[in-house]
């Protein structure tokens, strides 16, 4: 089982927005963080990037709802590279 490090603090920085409409997560893995935040802001647009292949491939099974009603835009690539 994979645990987000962090996962409160990321949460609570959210609170500084009434209403985030878009959430970047540039280490995506297995997606833990933004699971918890769209639970939070269900309106919310998530736009995700990983470098490893194979949690891109996880979040395409697991996510394939979101990808398709698109709130959730997957990337495979290096954040130092946005």
């Amino acid at each position: 089982m994979h645990l987000p490090v962090l996962l409160s603090e990321v949460l609570s920085m959210t609170e500084r927005e009434a209403e985030p409409r878009l959430y970047l997560d540039c280490t995506f893995g297995r997606g833990g963080h933004m699971k918890a935040i769209k639970g939070k802001y269900s309106d919310l647009k998530i736009v995700a990037v990983d470098r490893d292949q194979a949690a891109i491939e996880y979040a395409n099974k697991e996510f394939a709802n979101w990808i398709s009603s698109k709130d959730l835009n997957l990337f495979r690539g290096n954040f130092m590279n946005l």
